[in-house]
């Protein structure tokens, strides 16, 4: 017999005595001092693969952090955002320019204004939205601040097809922008997983097979929704 064969022999017969002492005070008082030494020696790591894997995936996740910081913007997620790529009311070029106003509502070019245009008489907008992508220059038409950040005509035909659902993975993303823009959901967001393994490891000790196969059902959907929902566009 090997030396990994004795140890995992040694370990079973001992386990299911061993298993349930609280403490080594107790341990020595029920097996003996010379008895859990022999014991602990024959105690090692085990699932060191996956620890490695562990220790990978926290690392991907520390670095998708850092880029995420660095380069990202939750707003992007929910505030409008002009032809040109800035993001209203924060990008430098804006920043004095938190609204977004389509100067042709029938399609999904913004560009940031300081206010809700309100006659032709507020100016005009040229967009890269004439034939052949030419800029082509409009005059401004009454619109309010109605929803959000958006400037939208008074007209509410033409303000429900600006604000009506055109890519459903869009307007996930937009939910979940504004989501997690909110002080009390982050809080939320950080409890709850919190909560969650607690509740798992104590069900651990008393249902194992019922609560593994809970957590693999409950990941494997969790999967699935998220690949449904970055799948809907190429639809």
């Amino acid at each position: 017999m090997s030396s990994t064969q004795a140890r995992a022999a040694a370990r079973q017969a001992v386990r299911s005595q061993y298993f349930f002492v609280a403490n080594e005070e107790e341990a020595f008082s029920v097996f003996g001092r010379q008895e859990v030494q022999d014991i602990n020696k024959i105690r090692q790591v085990t699932d060191v693969p996956f620890l490695l894997m562990f220790i990978i995936v926290l690392i991907g996740m520390l670095v998708l952090e850092i880029d995420a910081t660095r380069y990202g913007n939750v707003l992007r997620l929910s505030e409008p955002i002009d032809f040109r790529g800035r993001l209203c009311g924060y990008d430098e070029a804006v920043i004095d320019k938190p609204l977004g106003y389509h100067p042709n509502p029938l399609n999904d070019m913004i560009v940031c204004v300081s206010a809700c245009p309100k006659t032709a008489a507020d100016g005009s907008f040229t967009l890269p939205d004439g034939p052949m992508g030419k800029f082509h220059t409009r005059p401004a038409y009454p619109t309010a601040q109605i929803f959000g950040q958006q400037c939208l005509p008074l007209d509410l035909s033409l303000a429900k097809s600006i604000i009506s659902v055109k890519s459903v993975q869009t307007e996930v993303y937009k939910a979940l922008g504004k989501i997690f823009t909110s002080t009390d959901v982050v809080l939320l967001v950080l409890v709850v997983p919190f909560l969650t393994s607690f509740i798992y490891v104590v069900a651990l000790l008393y249902i194992p097979a019922a609560t593994t196969t809970v957590a693999f059902a409950s990941t494997a959907v969790t999967l699935a929704l998220v690949g449904f929902v970055c799948d809907l566009d190429q639809e």
